[in-house]
């Protein structure tokens, strides 16, 4: 049965309505056989991973490569008194034996960063990550499993260049809206803006902030397990 993901208009392609698509064609491939749902599921992700997520919000941009890099290279330059850096091994332009989701694509750095003072640590991955010239920072959990945010996302905020994050639980619970507002909580919202290092004397207050990050996202994904 081919996939019937309804067509967006221009105008119609907001990230909601995506959303929705998506949950539509998750339920779908869970009703049907294993071969039929992976190929429903890589047709979808193929197909948004054309779209402009961009034009959803005024003024957003995505990450440009060069920033990418330059924001590889503040990292690696860097010094920071409460954070360890470790440098992953780039082979051929990609990162081998990482995770499934990282073989064979294009990437630009990887490292490994530990908080010293609390033991504990993600690692961080630029990286090509639906093969496609558009950039991320991918960031993995310190055992690997999966992803605690995937950031494309940029704004300039008074002039100054900010990534945009928005945290959008889909777990199929029931319990989003308690995610939600526990995520608020903490932040304030659920659109994270933080401001990107101009040097690798800012990478400091950019990691504590990504790590703050990483933390409260999976904190909020289990916040329905403390009451339940």
């Amino acid at each position: 049965m081919p996939l019937k993901l309804r067509k967006l208009s221009e105008d119609d392609r907001c990230s909601d309505t995506i959303a929705f698509e998506i949950m539509k064609a998750v339920r779908m491939g869970h009703e049907s056989n294993t071969a039929t749902k992976f190929t429903k599921r890589a047709f979808l992700f193929n197909q948004l991973s054309k779209y402009n997520w961009s034009k959803d919000i005024k003024g957003i941009s995505t990450l440009e490569k060069d920033q990418a890099i330059f924001l590889a290279n503040c990292i690696e330059t860097s010094n920071p008194s409460h954070f360890g850096i470790k440098k992953l091994e780039i082979i051929n332009g990609s990162l081998p034996k990482f995770h499934q989701w990282t073989n064979g694509k294009p990437t630009l750095a990887a490292y490994e960063v530990t908080r010293t003072d609390i033991d504990t640590g993600y690692y961080f991955v630029f990286i090509d990550w639906h093969r496609n010239d558009n950039y991320y920072l991918v960031i993995y959990a310190h055992d690997r499993s999966t992803t605690c945010a995937e950031i494309r996302q940029t704004q300039e905020i008074d002039g100054v260049p900010h990534i945009i994050w928005a945290y959008k639980p889909f777990k199929r619970d029931g319990k989003n809206d308690q995610r939600k507002a526990y995520f608020k909580q903490m932040f304030g919202s659920t659109t994270v803006q933080i401001q990107l290092p101009s040097s690798s004397l800012d990478v400091e207050v950019f990691l504590s902030q990504m790590f703050k990050l990483c933390q409260n996202r999976i904190k909020a994904d289990r916040i329905v397990e403390v009451f339940d």
